[in-house]
C-alpha cells in the first residue's frame, strides 16, 4: 500500500513538475534530451530521474499492449499471432535503436562538436521533434501554399 502511495506522489510530482516546465520550455518532453533538460531545470534527483524513466516506460509499454489488443480485435488474431507481432515490434524498436546510434556516430565523424551542440539545440523545434531550423519548413494539408 506504501508503495502504491509513493509511486502515486511521485507521478504527481513529475507530472506537475512537466506542466509548469513546459511553460517555460515548450520542448520538454519530447525525448531524452528533455529528460536532461527538465532535470536540469527543475534540478531533479537521480531518484526522480529513475522514477520518470521507469513512469516513461510503463507508458510505453501500456500503449503497445493497447494497440496490440486493438488489432487483435480488429484483425481477429490468436494469442499466438499476438504473441509474434509483439516479439516482431520489439525486435523492430531495437533495429530502429541500433540504427540511431550509428547515425549519431557517423554525424559525429562528420559534424565538429560544436555543430553537433548547435544541431541537437534545434532539435525539437519543428513539429514532432524532427530536425528543423527556425522559420523553416513547409506547411502540409489543404491550406498548404502552391509550393507544398
Amino acid at each position: 500500500m506504501k508503495t502504491k502511495i509513493i509511486s502515486a506522489s511521485l507521478v504527481l510530482l513529475i507530472t506537475g513538475a512537466m506542466s509548469v516546465a513546459a511553460v517555460a520550455n515548450p520542448n520538454i518532453g519530447r525525448g531524452s534530451a528533455s529528460l536532461e533538460t527538465l532535470q536540469q531545470q527543475l534540478n531533479l534527483t537521480e531518484e526522480q530521474v529513475q522514477a520518470f524513466k521507469d513512469l516513461q516506460n510503463l507508458q510505453r509499454q501500456a500503449r503497445q499492449d493497447e494497440r496490440l489488443e486493438r488489432l487483435k480485435t480488429r484483425l481477429s488474431l490468436s494469442d499466438e499471432q499476438a504473441e509474434q507481432m509483439k516479439a516482431m515490434h520489439s525486435e523492430h524498436q531495437r533495429t530502429r535503436e541500433t540504427l540511431r546510434q550509428q547515425h549519431q556516430e557517423q554525424l559525429s565523424q562528420i559534424l565538429t562538436p560544436e555543430q553537433l551542440e548547435q544541431m541537437q539545440g534545434m532539435r525539437g523545434e519543428g513539429r514532432s521533434g524532427h530536425f528543423k531550423a527556425k522559420g523553416e519548413g513547409r506547411k502540409m494539408g489543404r491550406n498548404a501554399g502552391p509550393n507544398c
